[in-house]
Formats: structure tokens, sequence, C-alpha cells
């Protein structure tokens, strides 16, 4: 089957509609999606067999595939949720708790503005490596900044429960 114009604007609304009913794999947009979806079509137009199929089902099947194999690929890309800064103690800091109480960590001054940008950064899921790129510090410092904030936060804790 030959791609050609009428093909992709007669498929096109119907693989945007898909795109947008779909649950969108982590590290997508939806404009993503779209194009990636646009691409299976290109694909399917030239692996396509007649007389097995019509090509809508062939199509869905094609589309249904991308979409689980990207979905597949993202979990493993995705970060555990919850878990960000275990601590010494053997508790853990969730990734909401560190969000929802980064302004408490402010203004007890736990925290300095350049452990609020790595921190951010790897909030965002940003790995240790880009983070030292972008912050142009070599990783050792990072991991004692982890350090230092993981000590500062058990010693927070210590403090606060035993007054």
């Amino acid at each position: 089957m030959e791609l050609t114009d009428k093909l992709i604007s007669t498929w096109q609304p119907y693989l945007a509609g898909f795109a947008k009913r779909t649950k969108l794999p982590y590290g997508y947009e939806l404009g993503d999606l779209r194009q990636e979806l646009l691409i299976v079509l290109c694909e399917s137009t030239r692996t396509f067999t007649p007389g097995k199929a019509s090509f809508k089902t062939y199509l869905i099947s094609c589309v249904i595939k991308r979409i689980s194999t990207l979905e597949r690929d993202s979990k493993l890309r995705r970060p555990k949720a919850g878990v960000l800064l275990p601590l010494e103690s053997g508790l853990q800091v969730s990734n909401n708790m560190v969000q929802n109480n980064s302004q408490a960590l402010d203004e007890y001054g736990i925290i300095n503005q350049f452990d609020r940008a790595w921190l951010d950064r790897r909030m965002d899921r940003y790995t240790w490596k880009k983070i030292s790129h972008e912050m142009s510090v070599p990783r050792n410092d990072l991991i004692r900044s982890q350090r230092r904030l993981r000590r500062k936060i058990e010693d927070e804790r210590r403090s606060y429960g035993s007054s």
C-alpha cells in the first residue's frame, strides 16, 4: 500500500482521537504520541499485506502494539514512585513529603540553594548524571550534598522526637 496525502488525511483524525483517549506514557505529551502514531501509520502502509486482514484492523493492532511498547519503555525510565531519600533509620522520605514540606525545610534552614537546585531536578526525574552536567558540578559533590541533607533531616527528626 502506498502512503499518500489522502491516506494520511483519512487516518490522521482517527489516530489523533486514539491518542487523545490513551493514557499518556511517562515522558510523552499528546503531540508526541500523535507523532508516534503517524509513524506507525507510515510503517503500517509498508508492512501491510492485503488479503490477510483489512487495513483498519492491521493499523489498530500496530497502534496498540506501539502504545504498549511505549508504556513498557516508559516504566523502565520512570524512577520508583514515592522513594527519594532513604534515611539512616530505615525510614524513607517520599517525593510528596519533600514537595509538601520543602517550604518548611527552607524555613528551618535545613535546605540551601544548592540542595534546592539538585532536589528540584531530581523531583523532575533527572538522572544524577544529567543533574551533574546541567549544574556543572562533579557528581561526588551531589552525592555529598545528598548525604548532608539526609543527615540534616535525620537530625531534625530526632530532635523533634526528643522534644
